[in-house]
């Protein structure tokens, strides 16, 4: 599972879109993000800023607009149960004054836009406070560039802005991030547990998976990101190592965590490692 990405500044920017074109790279980009999270790159974070947004739509009115589309994403994914999404209660945390910078791009005049400044503000200062305190913070936290998750190039900070911000990621850097939670196995012999095709079959979810498919000559777990990883009923009782660290990439788990998840159908423990409040939508 991988580092907490609050969503871009640029969706909730109110002199956006500009153009279709950008509407439609931004749309995109949030598509991209929820796939990355999905398939366990990444956890997305949403503030309470993203509540107020959503809520101030007008679905009657606005549903010829262009942007109709993207806000119908963003509520899904404000809706959307699971590990992948998680909610930063910003409006528990003290006020420090402080607004987060924001990139290039965007208007910072916007209501909007200052209240998402405010509530990453909130954020930065706490996990700021905890480094200087002497705590063990992970740098897990970034935010998202719909620029470089729509297939462009990153978009980052002006050069003069505070060195007090969370750092700007896209697809090829978000996996720099420190990892949100740690996943361990609750047994210290789970490295040795036998995992059968009876077990794959009867406890694929507890690793993620939705669903066993079958092919022609053999079967495969299905997974949210839409891959799929394929084994053989001729496997028997005890399915080799090589073949379960397979599904390493597609869980994001370590071996021993998919062997005793698989043995037992218990889901993985995670512990959270970072000092931000988070709690499930």
């Amino acid at each position: 599972m991988g580092g907490l990405v609050f969503l871009p500044a640029l969706l909730i920017d109110q002199s956006f879109p500009r153009t279709e074109a950008e509407l439609d790279s931004v749309s995109e980009a949030l598509v991209a993000i929820t796939k990355a999270a999905a398939a366990g790159e990444l956890v997305i974070g949403l503030t309470d800023a993203f509540d107020d947004f959503i809520s101030g739509f007008n679905w009657i009115e606005e549903r010829a607009a262009p942007r109709f589309e993207l806000y119908r994403l963003l509520d899904q994914l404000r809706l959307q149960p699971g590990p992948s999404v998680v909610r930063v209660p910003t409006q528990s945390l003290a006020s420090v004054g402080y607004l987060h910078p924001v990139p290039e791009g965007v208007d910072v005049s916007s209501g909007d836009i200052e209240y998402w400044r405010e509530d990453l503000g909130r954020v930065i200062r706490l996990q700021h406070e905890a480094c200087f305190s002497g705590a063990a913070v992970s740098s897990c936290a970034g935010i998202a560039c719909p620029w470089a998750f729509s297939g462009k190039a990153l978009v980052d900070y002006p050069i003069a802005e505070s060195l007090i911000r969370f750092r700007i990621v896209g697809p090829s850097t978000v996996g720099d991030l420190a990892p949100l939670y740690a996943v361990n196995p609750r047994s210290a012999n789970a490295y040795n547990l036998a995992v059968s095709v009876r077990d794959v079959m009867s406890n694929y979810r507890a690793i993620g998976a939705l669903d066993v498919v079958r092919t022609r000559d053999h079967l495969a777990l299905e997974f949210p990101s839409g891959a799929k990883w394929v084994f053989d009923e001729k496997w028997g009782a005890n399915i080799g190592d090589n073949a379960l660290k397979e599904l390493q990439q597609y869980t994001g788990f370590a071996l021993p965590v998919i062997k005793e998840s698989l043995a037992s159908g218990a889901r993985p423990v995670a512990t959270q490692l970072s000092c931000i409040p988070i709690g499930r939508v």
